[in-house]
């Protein structure tokens, strides 16, 4: 009997793009020094290292089991995997399991699942097209920044991603071959999303769009096999679910307050301080923008909607091409225009709640130029490739804060006051000791009494440190007091923001760190500014830090 080989699966090509797209997102993944400069990722390992085995199965399903994260912003199964990983990883080398280096752990665990979905994505390029298919469908993932980005960190996000284009694989499957099995396993995988995440909840209608596309036409007894099919993928989900995240059931009462929160929080940006930059930023086109310039970059974000458009018109047009191709085509189209409806309306827009999109977007580019002519492959890829190695320039360099740490313990004397600002990291990062603290709560509403305060600290300060623009940016723009609410109209902050940086205060600015993505020909260095992107896109890895010097005016 011969066996047929499945394309692209031993290819040298297929390997290429694997270690490559593994050497791009390890490059520099120690870009932090161990800081934990991202506040999502800071929090998960904080949670994961207090978690503990309980004593016995009493202990176990109680709300103060040690087991119990207590903690719903994020499921609670990239934790326990993460508590697993490090453990793990600590029987080797102690120093793995500790706060201080577990963080490398959870790092090469998230390129871990960036490897899942690129093998995921050229699986289903090769079962719904070709090997060549497959191929530019990983090659093109492999060139997208903002996973590569994320990869860099540990966060619920990349396995969230993973899960879901897990998901995505069995329903595709399913269509092929309409086995219950295809469902159940597309159930686990969709059931370990949720457990990573609620807001996977629109990647179950997967299923759904499966079934009614599997049992075509739909007759009575069709109705019957789609329905038992959906039993089965929701039950198992549903089980999956039960089991990783056990702390949703047995402390309902603080997993539904605070998964509640984080609805509240997609709905309204004033709920939280570091929401604001979000305010009376438009519907769909300010993901879109993000998407197009940072997250996947203009070349290979053009060839990707480019690719959604022609695709679609093709199925709505119904021209014919190979019957389980289309229905495939169909249900990639289908749900990911369902899961940008649902979430390119929230008002706070984390570029991140997209990821799950980037590497369908990836697949149908791959779907879609495959077929074309080799040239116009290169010219999405190969400004694609400068792009992203632009972006990738950022983690050859030091960190910002901590290259500012440096300045400041080398340059600013022993026992100086700093002014700081709330909310956001306090620097430097070591050396903290040496000096004493003026914390401006500048988010507080206007009021007599915070300038008041505010005016003190700052007679007092010898330096002032801009962490970031994470304050002065959407603060500088929340000022029209007639439309916003009483408690978060910013002019006189503001003001203050406008008179700092035109030195009109009697600070003078001696020092400014900003590591920008730069293309590097030949001598000539091309800086790209990135500093109109999305907040959450600069300030983990790369924010701009400005400090000043207190002088007589």
């Amino acid at each position: 009997m011969k066996i047929k080989k499945k394309p692209g699966r031993y290819s040298p090509l297929f390997l290429i793009i694997i270690f490559g797209a593994v050497a791009i997102r390890l490059f520099g993944i120690n870009w932090d020094q161990g800081y934990y400069l991202h506040p999502d990722e800071r929090m998960i390992f904080f949670v994961a290292h207090r978690l503990d085995w309980p004593k016995d199965l009493a202990e176990f399903f109680q709300k103060q089991s040690p087991l119990n994260p207590k903690f719903f912003a994020y499921g609670s199964w990239p934790i326990y995997l993460l508590r697993g990983a490090f453990s793990l990883a600590g029987l080797f080398n102690p120093n793995l399991a500790t706060y201080s280096k577990s963080y490398l752990v959870g790092r090469i665990l998230s390129v871990t699942f960036e490897l899942g979905i690129i093998i995921f994505l050229m699986k289903l390029g090769a079962q719904m097209a070709n090997k060549k298919a497959a191929l530019w469908s990983g090659f093109f993932y492999t060139l997208t920044i903002l996973p590569v980005q994320l990869a860099h960190f540990y966060t619920v996000d990349t396995p969230l991603t993973f899960f879901i284009i897990g998901a995505i694989f069995f329903s595709c499957r399913f269509i092929d071959q309409p086995k219950k099995k295809f469902l159940i396993w597309s159930g686990v995988f969709f059931g370990m999303a949720l457990a990573s995440k609620i807001a996977a909840l629109p990647f179950g209608l997967v299923a759904l769009g499966a079934s009614l596309l599997a049992y075509q036409p739909i007759g009575k007894i069709a109705w019957r096999k789609i329905i038992i099919s959906l039993f089965a993928f929701g039950g198992t989900a549903v089980l999956v679910f039960v089991f990783l995240s056990p702390y949703a059931l047995i402390d309902a009462d603080t997993f539904i307050k605070q998964v509640k929160e984080q609805q509240v929080m997609t709905k309204d940006p004033f709920v939280f301080p570091y929401t604001l930059q979000y305010v009376n930023t438009p519907p769909y086109w300010y993901q879109l923008k993000n998407y197009f310039l940072w997250g996947a970059g203009p070349f290979l974000a053009g060839a990707a909607c480019f690719s959604w458009l022609l695709l679609a018109d093709r199925m709505l047009r119904k021209r014919k091409t190979q019957a389980n191709q289309n229905k495939k085509i169909a249900l990639l189209l289908g749900i990911s225009l369902i899961y940008f409806l649902i979430v390119g309306r929230f008002s706070v827009k984390f570029m991140r709640y997209l990821l799950p999109l980037y590497p369908l977007m990836a697949l149908l580019t791959g779907l879609f130029f495959s077929k074309q002519k080799p040239w116009t492959r290169w010219l999405v890829s190969l400004p694609s490739m400068i792009w992203l190695l632009a972006f990738l320039s950022i983690y050859a360099k030091p960190h910002s804060r901590i290259e500012a740490s440096s300045w400041i313990n080398q340059s600013i004397p022993a026992g100086s006051t700093i002014a700081i600002e709330h909310w956001d990291d306090h620097l430097p990062l070591f050396g903290q000791e040496n000096y004493q603290f003026q914390v401006l709560e500048l988010y507080q509403p206007e009021s007599f009494a915070k300038w008041e305060k505010i005016d003190q600290q700052l007679e007092r300060a010898d330096y002032l440190i801009i962490a970031s623009h994470r304050l002065y940016q959407p603060l500088s723009r929340l000022t029209d007091c007639a439309r916003l609410p009483a408690n978060r109209c910013y002019s006189e902050t503001a003001q203050h923001y406008q008179k700092l940086f035109s030195d009109q205060l009697p600070f003078q600015k001696v020092a400014e760190f900003y590591p920008q993505p730069e293309i590097k020909i030949g001598s000539k260095t091309i800086l790209i500014n990135d500093f109109g992107a999305d907040e959450s896109f600069i300030v983990y890895d790369h924010p701009p830090i400005t400090i000043f010097k207190k002088s007589l005016l």
